[in-house]
């Protein structure tokens, strides 16, 4: 799949995730968010999200109502 398939930044991934960028540093970290393309190594680098992966991960935490 090419990098340039819709993807964003931190910044603009907090915003859809409605978490802090901080929150996406430390899931990061603790690989336990969305997954990241880091285009550098290091601790400092360019961070992007792919669009459809936000979306993923948040259907996958959608909680759907019992049914009877």
């Amino acid at each position: 799949m090419p990098i340039t398939d819709d993807v964003v930044d931190r910044r603009t991934a907090a915003k859809i995730l409605h978490v802090s960028q901080a929150t996406l540093c430390r899931w990061m970290q603790e690989r336990i968010g969305p997954p990241v393309i880091k285009l550098t190594d290091g601790k400092r680098g360019r961070v992007l999200y792919r669009r459809r992966e936000l979306d993923s991960y948040m259907e996958s935490r959608t909680l759907h109502p019992k049914t009877k």
